[in-house]
Parts: structure tokens; C-alpha cells; sequence
């Protein structure tokens, strides 16, 4: 079961990244008068289509009935948009094409002009199939949901909600068992246009983490804190004891993080001890939503100020690194790793690659815990969780209005939500690229394995969609990983990973605090454009400054209050409400 929740978790990408257009009318454009006729003869086909029965499909002469390979009763060409110039290499490819009747011809576009290139395509109404966003390390280029219904309100893309009543066996199957997809996916207009990316990696669900060093905590005589203060004492004694035993007592960094990077904002992990905040949530930052369905800003509460208060106590006694707020990950890696013995005791990132150069040459990280989320004076201990909208996020592929195969693409699409070509897709050949796992292999959450790779990630990559796959496969739990978290070469960090995940599931926020990614209408957009700019950086600005006592937390913070009112945080916060009551009134 766990096995089957996975792969349709993957096939979500998968089809987000296959994915081509299905019939409706668009906005016509110089260019595609044609295209446009033909999506609306492509309409009232799969309007007319009430049900699957045989008899239906039989007489279609496109499809065959969903479910079937191939799916097609002739070859179709579809014309694909990419970033990448070797898919016809690709193994999972060539089983497309020999399995499903497809063939496809490739317009590559380099990533650096992917997005430019893309918008003057789709204006111009070239007729295009699809659209796979280049996602591999260095050449990411993804759109937003504004810029996906902006595209939507100009008529340039296709809505899929009848081919997915309609036209499908998998998409469908997997939606209505998943209802919260239709709501992530559905536009201000009712409709939906791409099946977006998602990351299904445990970790990122809980990114705000500690790392402490518990090779310190033995030298000093000290268990793990559980509450603000212990983690005071904590810091104390490692600033004055020579915690990393190497004889100088003055060059130990007690508490450090960066300036960027997953996890490391310093008011993550700490502040929810004082109250429910996420930093770097990506609708709006340090906001949430209460019981009652209010949209909050937790920069402004009491409870926010004495988190910085804390954190301002820690800064002026030498326990919080100063270059903390300047230094960048490869700076702090560089300061750990200075001299024979580790300098940070504690660090704040979602992962331990920011504690040393390289995970797999160095193995000084193996000194680090996962410190559980701290107690604060008022009793609060949260762990805030990213709303799994928010990880479900940008736009992963498009449908154009100029599409001439928009049904066949659609078809294409449902298949590959199929468990074995998402198996395909994602892992590669079997019995070349994995095999069933046996007894004794176990998964990151400490459960039987069910798959166990055989050739590396680089040769599994020019046979999967890694590349347009904005999460790697290693992440499933079903795959077999490392039990020994000091495993060689790195190889125990996902266990690391995952366990550290599962034990902060016990302090987890409630979901219903976190708020979700969802569209927003054109006006605003504009506002949260320009509000997500001038308010992020001035609170950001002054975390710092009241960190580091260049404010004054008691006689500057109602300066404080009264500039972000003057800003527009009350509207920011309003227009935030509209596009999260519009989002809670699509769910099934």
C-alpha cells in the first residue's frame, strides 16, 4: 500500500511533467485560427463522452479506451518543448514510443532563455503539445501560478477538468482518492491547468531543524536541552569550556547559521518555542492562519517580540556567532572545518551539508544530532510543518491553447499516472537500474524495503525524467538506504534525515496553522508583488537589527508596529484572507 501511495505521489510530477493539452477553446491568436477549430471540435468529442464504455471508444477515431496501450489506434507525433536536447536517449522515452504509439519531435530551448522563449511561443500561437520545465541542478527554470493564469486568461492554455471527468482512468482515479489536488490546482476561474510539481521528501516537511553537537555535550558534561534556558546553559558552557577539547578555549562558535539556504532563517527553529512562525513559507513569509480561519502576521504578536528578545540575549553574551547574519553556508562550512577539531556546537539548517564541505569526504557531521524542538517559558513547542500545498507547488507543465493533440497528450498523461510507469519514469529499467529488495534492506523510515538500486544516480538519470523531476526518487521511503547513520561516504544522511523528521512529528503545528499556496487573482498579485518586497525586507531587516540590539526591543517596537501599518501590512494581510478563502472554498 505504501508502495502504491508513492508512485501515485510521483506520478503527479511525472504527469506535471508529461503533460499535454487537452480540447477547449482559447483565446485566438495570429497563427493558430487552425489550432483553435481543432480544440473545439476536440471539446464537444469529449464533452459528448458521458461514460468508458466500450462501445464509446470503439468509435473514436483517436483513442482507445483509457487504460489501454497503446492508447492510440495510430502513431501520433506530439511537439514537446524542452530544455533538454538528448530525450530521444532516454530509456523511459523510448518505452513511450514503443509501447503507448507516441513519437515526439523535440523543440529544445536552452535553459537561460526558457522562459522568454517560452512566453513569445506561446503568444504567438506556435503550435505546441506540451511544455516539459527544465529542472535539473543549475538550469531550474519553473513558472509561478500567477504567471500560469496569466497565461490561462489570455486564452493560451488549455483547462483540463473535462478530460479528467472524462478522458481518464488514472488522473481521476488518483484525485478523487486525493481530493486536496483538485483544490491546489484549481484556478480563480474554476479551472485547472497543469499538474504542478511536488517534492514528496519527508525532511523538507519539517525544514526548521537544530543540529547540535553532541560530542561537545559530552565533554561538557551536559544532556540534551529541552526547554530555552537548558539551551542557554548549553551555549554557556560551550563558549567557556573548551567544549571541542583542543585546548583553546576561545575559538568554539557556540550558535551559528547563514544568511541563506533551507531551515537556516533564524527565527525558525528558535522562535517556536514562542510562537507558531514559518519564515520562509512560500505564499507570504511569517504568516499563518488561526483556528478560526485568520490569516496572521507573527511578526507583530508579543509573543514574536520575546523570541527576539531571547535571541538578542543569546547574540549580546557571544553565544550567537555575529557573522551569522553575514556569512554565507560555504563561509560557515569553511569555519567549522577550521583547524583539527570542529568549531560550531550548534546550527540551524534542514540538513547536515551546511556543517562541512562535503558529506561524503568529511565525516566530522557524524559529531551531530537533531536537537528536538526547545520548550519555551510559556510552555509553547512547535514544530512547524510546510503545508503539503506548499509543496506542490510550481506550475511543472503546461498545455498550450495551440496544441494539436491535445486529446492523445491528455492520454498520454493519464497512462503515465499508471503505478508501472511511474516505476518506469522514475526508477528505470529493472533488473539494470533496480530490483526488488530483499529481506534484511531497509527503507529511511526503518521499514522493509520493497526497492533496492542497482546502477548509480548519474546512469539512472539518462534513463528516468530526473531531469524534468522536481524531486529525486531517492526520497521514497520504499527505497533501500543506509541504517547506520555514520554509514561511509554520506550514506547514512538520509536515515539521519528522515528519523530527525519523525521525531519532531510529535511537536508538528496543526496544518490547518500553516497556510497554503494558492492562486491569487490579477489585482492581487500586484499587491502581494510589491507588499512581499517592501514588507519582507523591512521585517527581515529588523530581525536583525533587534537581534543584534541596533533596535531597541521596548522603546522601538511600536516604531516597529506603526511602519509596517504604514507600509500596508493590514491590506497585504487582507489580501492574503481573499485568496485563502477562495482556496478553502475549493476543496471536496
Amino acid at each position: 500500500m505504501k508502495r502504491k501511495y508513492v508512485k501515485l505521489v510521483a506520478a503527479v510530477l511525472m504527469a506535471a511533467l508529461l503533460m499535454a493539452g487537452c480540447g477547449s477553446p482559447g483565446t485566438e491568436s495570429p497563427g493558430n485560427s487552425g489550432a483553435v477549430q481543432r480544440k473545439e471540435e476536440d471539446n464537444t468529442q469529449t464533452a459528448e463522452r458521458t461514460g468508458t464504455k466500450e462501445d464509446i471508444w470503439e468509435s473514436d477515431p483517436v483513442l482507445n479506451e483509457p487504460g489501454m496501450e497503446p492508447i492510440v489506434k495510430e502513431p501520433v507525433t506530439l511537439k514537446v518543448v524542452t530544455g533538454y536536447d538528448d530525450w530521444d536517449d532516454n530509456w523511459s522515452v523510448g518505452q513511450m514510443k514503443e509501447r503507448l504509439g507516441v513519437e515526439f519531435e523535440w523543440v529544445v530551448v536552452p535553459p537561460e532563455q526558457f522562459k522568454e522563449k517560452l512566453n513569445l511561443m506561446l503568444a504567438g500561437g506556435e503550435t505546441i503539445d506540451l511544455v516539459l520545465f527544465p529542472l535539473g541542478a543549475g538550469s531550474r527554470q519553473v513558472i509561478s501560478k500567477a504567471e500560469e493564469f496569466k497565461f490561462a486568461q489570455q486564452g493560451l492554455l488549455t483547462p483540463l477538468n473535462d478530460y479528467i471527468e472524462h478522458s481518464s482512468k488514472y488522473i481521476k482515479e488518483y484525485y478523487d482518492a486525493h481530493p486536496e489536488f483538485y483544490q491546489d490546482t484549481t484556478t480563480p476561474d474554476g479551472n485547472i491547468y497543469s499538474f504542478q510539481s511536488a517534492n514528496p521528501a519527508y525532511h523538507v516537511s519539517m525544514p526548521y531543524k537544530l543540529w547540535i553537537n553532541t560530542q561537545w555535550l559530552n565533554n561538557v558534561g551536559m544532556d540534551m536541552p529541552t526547554t530555552t534556558e537548558e539551551f542557554y546553559e548549553v551555549l554557556k558552557a560551550f563558549k567557556e569550556q573548551d567544549a571541542n577539547g583542543n585546548g583553546d578555549p576561545d575559538d568554539e562558535v557556540p550558535f551559528s547559521t547563514c544568511t541563506s539556504g533551507a531551515g537556516t532563517m533564524i527565527d525558525g527553529f528558535i522562535m517556536n518555542a514562542f510562537t507558531l512562525n514559518e519564515p520562509a513559507n512560500v505564499n507570504a513569509k511569517r504568516m499563518r492562519v488561526s483556528d478560526e480561519g485568520k490569516v496572521e502576521a507573527s511578526f507583530v504578536d508579543e509573543e514574536y517580540r520575546e523570541g527576539l528578545r531571547f535571541l538578542n540575549r543569546l547574540y549580546e553574551e557571544g553565544l550567537l556567532y555575529a557573522d551569522s547574519f553575514t556569512q554565507d553556508a560555504k563561509t560557515q562550512r569553511a569555519v567549522n572545518e577550521a583547524g583539527d577539531q570542529t568549531r560550531i556546537g550548534c546550527l540551524l539548517s534542514q540538513g547536515m551539508g551546511y556543517l562541512v564541505s562535503s558529506l561524503v569526504e568529511s565525516t566530522r557531521w557524524h559529531e551531530y544530532e537533531a536537537l528536538m524542538p526547545l520548550k519555551g517559558p510559556d510552555g509553547v513547542r512547535l514544530a512547524p510543518q510546510v503545508h503539503p500545498s506548499c509543496r506542490t507547488k510550481e506550475p511543472n507543465g503546461l498545455i498550450p491553447a495551440s496544441a494539436e493533440h491535445p486529446e492523445v497528450a491528455f492520454r498520454l498523461l493519464d497512462t503515465l499516472f499508471a503505478e508501472e510507469w511511474v516505476e518506469i519514469a522514475s526508477y528505470g529499467e529493472e533488473g539494470v537500474d533496480w530490483r526488488e529488495a530483499q529481506e534484511g534492506e531497509f527503507g529511511a523510515d526503518g521499514n522493509p524495503a520493497e526497492i533496492t538500486y542497482i546502477s548509480n544516480a548519474t546512469d539512472r538519470e539518462k534513463k528516468t525524467m530526473w531531469d524534468s523531476n522536481p524531486y529525486p526518487v531517492k526520497y521514497h521511503t520504499e527505497v533501500t538506504v543506509d541504517q547506520d547513520p555514520k554509514a561511509p561516504e554520506g550514506k547514512g544522511h538520509e536515515y539521519i534525515l528522515y528519523q530527525a523528521t519523525a521525531k519532531m512529528s510529535e511537536y508538528a503545528a496543526d496544518e490547518k496553522n500553516m497556510l497554503p499556496l494558492f492562486y491569487y487573482l490579477p489585482e492581487e498579485n500586484e499587491k502581494i508583488a510589491t507588499y512581499s518586497v517592501t514588507i519582507d525586507s523591512y521585517v527581515s531587516e529588523s530581525i536583525a537589527r533587534f537581534i543584534t540590539g541596533d533596535l531597541d526591543l521596548d522603546t522601538d517596537w511600536e516604531s516597529y508596529l506603526d511602519e509596517l501599518n504604514s507600509f500596508g501590512l493590514p491590506d497585504y494581510i487582507a489580501t492574503i484572507q481573499s485568496g485563502y478563502d477562495r482556496w478553502v472554498s475549493n476543496a471536496r
